[in-house]
């Protein structure tokens, strides 16, 4: 009888926890200073998610960035919805810019070709992906 329970807990938890990489594809990268744009380059980008948020690694020759998110469950409303972020594991924020550059403040407004960007809080490392 034990091990039927233990055999079923391990079933439900493995349908709850899941994880998975998804395939890699070649990106543009692109990093900034305040909003000036310093280097614009092609880059390998690597994304996967688990059960306590997503991962985007973005590798262009030997640098390496790595950010993930963290997201958080609101049992009020039933949403996901993103509850912080990080940046080679420095705290970061994670935002949009349009396709000028320019950041983008109304969620709303963020399409498929606005780029994914990721800026430590100490503003020293601010990387965009598309």
């Amino acid at each position: 009888m034990r091990s039927i329970i233990l055999l079923s807990l391990a079933y439900l938890i493995s349908g709850v926890a899941h994880a998975a990489p998804t395939d890699d594809r070649s990106g543009i990268c692109y990093t900034f200073s305040g909003n000036k744009l310093l280097t614009k380059f092609s880059c390998l980008v690597s994304t996967g998610y688990g059960a306590g948020g997503t991962y985007e690694s973005m590798k262009m020759g030997k640098k390496q960035f790595n950010a993930e998110i963290s997201t958080c469950y609101n049992q009020a409303t039933e949403e996901t919805t993103e509850c912080g972020a990080s940046l080679n594991e420095k705290d970061a924020i994670h935002y949009y810019r349009d396709l000028f550059y320019k950041k983008i403040t109304d969620p709303t407004l963020v399409d498929s070709r606005s780029l994914s960007c990721y800026q430590t809080e100490d503003k020293k490392t601010d990387i965009c992906v598309k």
